[in-house]
């Protein structure tokens, strides 16, 4: 798009046609519809709890003495905000948690209670009026590697869900179950579990916590520290939009707004 002049509701106005034609098509793009994860988690250590993906991902799990959290959220946070440790802001009471260590990008020590993994669980219900639409789970990032797990069933591993600045979405409408309740598991996987005591990883410096400046935390910032949710979309996702905007110059009289869009056909179609 080319807009002359210096109005900026002619820009406002095209975008707004612009929209509205995305939308107007039958069988086409439908308005977005999202579920927001981020309260009633409850966490647990693995090395508490040494049970199957599969089965702390059917409703009525047992999760007894587990720690009621929310997202986005690191283990040491959520454990702090149940009490387990200091705050680590005050004094010297982040040298007083277990596994810290002066330095950086070191792996954990062997007997840190943040090197097992760390089971989140969540349950929660969809509403019927989702049924055939295409629902999606969206992950804004997990610091390091993730196992995840919806109503029994494994959805995606460590594999691939790997990398701490890195996002993922993945379709889950075969999974669910509509006007009922769902249980979701994620394990998390902290970076930098390395054999040699003491040595360093490069993979601790593509992770938050890096900086010279800053203590390294005992659990590395291990957790889910970044948005979860469902989206229903209908046959065709729109993601990424972004516009990239152009002025001439030195006459400031003519720009240009590109407006790309990641578009996904959701059927076989």
């Amino acid at each position: 798009m080319v807009f002359y002049g210096k109005s900026r509701v002619a820009l406002y106005g095209m975008l707004a046609v612009w929209v509205a034609l995305a939308g107007s098509g039958s069988g086409g793009y439908a308005a977005e519809q999202s579920l927001d994860l981020d309260t009633g988690w409850q966490m647990q250590s693995s090395a508490v709890a040494p049970a199957d993906g599969a089965a702390l991902s059917q409703p009525g799990a047992d999760t007894t003495g587990w720690y009621p959290t929310r997202v986005p959220k690191t283990v040491l946070a959520a454990l702090v905000d149940n009490g387990v440790y200091p705050d680590p802001y005050y004094g010297i009471n982040l040298k007083r948690i277990p596994g810290y260590q002066d330095g950086l990008w070191l792996e954990m020590p062997k007997d840190s209670p943040f090197r097992a993994s760390w089971w989140w669980r969540r349950t929660f219900s969809v509403p019927e009026s989702w049924r055939g639409r295409h629902v999606f789970l969206q992950l804004d990032g997990i610091n390091y590697q993730a196992n995840i797990w919806l109503n029994g069933e494994k959805i995606a591993d460590a594999e691939t869900v790997k990398g701490m600045f890195r996002r993922f979405e993945f379709p889950v409408r075969d999974k669910l179950r509509f006007g009922g309740e769902n249980a979701l598991v994620i394990e998390t996987i902290p970076p930098g579990l390395l054999d040699a005591s003491g040595a360093r990883t490069k993979q601790l410096e593509a992770t938050t916590g890096w900086d010279d400046h800053n203590p390294q935390p005992p659990d590395l910032n291990t957790g889910i520290w970044q948005p979860v949710r469902l989206v229903a979309d209908g046959p065709v996702s729109l993601r990424h939009p972004y516009a990239e905007t152009r002025l001439e110059t030195p006459s400031l009289d003519r720009a240009s707004v590109t407006v790309p869009v990641f578009a996904r056909n959701n059927t076989d179609a």
